[in-house]
């Protein structure tokens, strides 16, 4: 019974992320099995808990720190939801570049409409982020979150929220970078095409740009598909130190 605030308190942390991580978010799982899991990780993170302000063992400072964890956890949850937010933004780019932007496609997981590269590129993620064990860097990010603000330390300065406004920046540039190739590679087939048209316009080219911008970008697509490893280990790696600096500057 000693331990229970403090059970409370991480589990609290630990709700925050379960509520908008982009793994422990999904509708698939039923919130029983989400709660469960909450507790389950609150106990074995427990034992990182070794003491607790006075003024957060009971009580309204017990509620009040308890809010204070789950927006700690809400944090974590959204940064770690902005790598996802950055692919999914690359797919919808992809989309607008080879003229796939009107076909949409229905994600159950979100239960809304999506761009169609959007949405493959967001089922691409998560199979790297599984095959990299980055749920593990997610989970291990969340233990080591209790030594970079501890329970009852949070302070939302400015200097923090800056720094979380330029990690989204940062998600944004990567975002762009992946989808430069193709924009460089769609310019150029526009080019070809519109001399093509220009030189032989009986061929009425243009009518079928759009179906050959398909195909192209598609099949560049597939060739490129090796090289996203790189970047998105990059990112999720990347994530796990952004993460605790940016807590770090949150206390």
């Amino acid at each position: 019974m000693a331990r229970l605030p403090a059970l409370l308190l991480v589990s609290s942390r630990v709700a925050g992320v379960t509520a908008i991580s982009p793994v422990f978010a999904n509708r698939l799982i039923l919130p029983q099995v989400r709660v469960a899991l909450t507790f389950l990780l609150g106990l074995l993170i427990l034992p990182a808990v070794t003491t607790l302000p006075a003024s957060a063992a009971e009580g309204p400072g017990l509620v009040f720190a308890s809010v204070q964890e789950l927006a700690v956890g809400l944090i974590i949850g959204f940064l770690g939801q902005l790598v996802f937010a950055a692919i999914q933004m690359a797919g919808a780019l992809l989309d607008m570049d080879f003229g796939l932007s009107m076909a949409q496609t229905f994600d159950p997981v979100s239960n809304r409409s999506e761009p169609l590269l959007g949405a493959f590129m967001n089922t691409l993620a998560l199979v790297i982020f599984f095959g990299l064990n980055a749920h593990l860097w997610l989970i291990s990010s969340l233990a080591d979150s209790f030594g970079a603000i501890p329970v009852g330390t949070l302070g939302l300065n400015v200097e923090g929220l800056r720094h979380i406004v330029g990690v989204f920046g940062v998600m944004l540039a990567a975002a762009v970078k992946m989808v430069l190739p193709f924009t460089a590679a769609m310019m150029v087939a526009t080019t070809v095409l519109a001399g093509v048209n220009r030189a032989v316009q009986q061929m009425q080219i243009l009518q079928a740009a759009l179906g050959i911008k398909a195909i192209l970008g598609l099949c560049l697509l597939a060739l490129m598909l090796p090289f996203f490893l790189g970047t998105l280990e990059s990112l999720f790696s990347g994530g796990h130190t952004e993460l605790i600096k940016t807590l770090e500057m949150l206390r």
